[in-house]
């Protein structure tokens, strides 16, 4: 489940949701190439989940899909890092 509600206030299930099933079938049309993804458990509000690891936040499927898969970690940026892609983001007009 997913922190998205119905208008009936219920809980969304994430195989409901139309982003989840156009980003599977990008996936799987991809003959090669690279997929880039930020994960947070944001999604999960009012979820325990074991970890924040990959497995634990996409589940069986959600990994399977994206395999072969490396995992890289990337520490947060400090403040001068920060604004320096911010800038570089902006000149290149990706920010609106």
């Amino acid at each position: 489940m997913c922190s998205a509600r119905n208008p009936d206030g219920n809980k969304i299930g994430v195989e409901s949701l139309g982003m989840r099933r156009h980003f599977l079938r990008a996936l799987q049309s991809m003959k090669c190439g690279a997929v880039v993804l930020a994960l947070s458990r944001s999604g999960s509000l009012g979820e325990t989940l074991p970890s924040c690891s990959p497995k634990a936040l996409l589940g069986d499927e959600g990994l399977a899909a994206l395999k072969p898969c490396v995992n890289v970690r990337v520490e947060n940026y400090n403040q001068d890092e920060m604004i320096s892609m911010m800038n570089y983001y902006s000149s290149k007009h990706w920010l609106s």
